[in-house]
């Protein structure tokens, strides 16, 4: 007899790379053929969590984040120059536009819907119309990473300034069982402190003339990864009170909070993030089956 399940809704939280933890737990919910009604993500979670809404399998979403695992965000042809953010958006484009092929939100298989925040008013926005990439562009646009993206007559950035998991916006379209991911990590602490002790304890040797040119630009592109690190880290702790509260209000069913020690831009971590979701969701599917009737 087969299973009738509730209105089961999926709120995704952001975390870079870690996000990728969303793949391999959406990969064992597939497997188990828990169906979703509801999708919500922001940042990273609103890049996985558009894929699902568009129903792409889990295969797809993995295939296409591992062509990445070479990808140096830090690269000087990615750099924006301090141009609104250290991070050109057309390096976003150019990997992630493509993905979702010009789709719109009437393309969607699951209802989906991702979070942003106007810069001006300090309004979060739910993007729910339009095209999907720019939807997503705009909900992970990182402040100080990417430049804000100029939408529909708004300055947005990452919806995570706000809500780093939108999962009271799952339970308004209707999610009756809600399972919310919020990443926690210890990793960033121990990598800026990496990071601190390498700037100015590191024993310096005096290179050639080509070495000290190349050792410069060396320098200046780990000054800048630290000072995203610091950024991005300030944030974070400025913004999981009002993300606390609002899992509160939500009420989630199901509440994932695993530690994921992968840096935030660190690619080359993408199989250990997505097995580290199917690790969690595979310790969880009990619970989630039980929810059928």
């Amino acid at each position: 007899m087969a299973k009738t399940y509730p209105k089961i809704g999926l709120a995704l939280g952001g975390g870079g790379v870690r996000g990728y933890f969303h793949i391999g737990f959406y990969e064992v919910l597939c497997e188990h053929n828990v169906p979703l009604s509801f999708v919500t993500g922001t940042s990273m979670g609103a890049v996985i969590g558009a894929a699902i809404g568009l129903g792409y399998s889990a295969q797809k979403i993995r295939d296409f984040v591992s062509k990445y695992k070479d990808l140096d965000l830090f690269s000087l042809t990615n750099f924006n120059y301090f141009n609104e953010g250290l991070i050109s958006a057309e390096s976003f484009k150019k990997h992630l536009y493509p993905f979702y092929e010009n789709k719109t939100f009437e393309d969607l298989k699951i209802p989906f819907v991702c979070a942003a925040v106007d810069l001006e008013s300090g309004e979060k926005v739910v993007m729910k119309s339009g095209l999907i990439a720019e939807a997503v562009q705009a909900s992970s646009s990182l402040p100080l990473v990417f430049p804000p993206m100029f939408l529909n007559d708004r300055y947005l950035v990452d919806g995570g300034v706000l809500d780093e998991v939108p999962a009271v916006l799952c339970r308004e379209l209707g999610a009756e069982k809600l399972i919310a991911i919020r990443l926690q990590n210890n990793v960033v602490r121990q990598h800026i402190s990496g990071l601190i002790y390498a700037k100015h304890y590191d024993p310096v040797v005096k290179p050639t003339l080509g070495g000290e040119i190349l050792g410069f630009f060396s320098r200046k592109r780990e000054d800048i990864r630290l000072l995203i690190e610091i950024i991005l880290q300030s944030l974070k702790i400025s913004i999981d009170a009002n993300t606390q509260n609002n899992l509160d209000e939500a009420k989630p069913d199901l509440l994932v909070e695993p530690i994921v020690d992968v840096s935030l831009l660190d690619f080359s971590q993408t199989d250990e993030a997505i097995e580290a979701g199917r690790k969690s969701a595979l310790g969880l599917i009990a619970q989630i089956e039980s929810w059928a009737e």
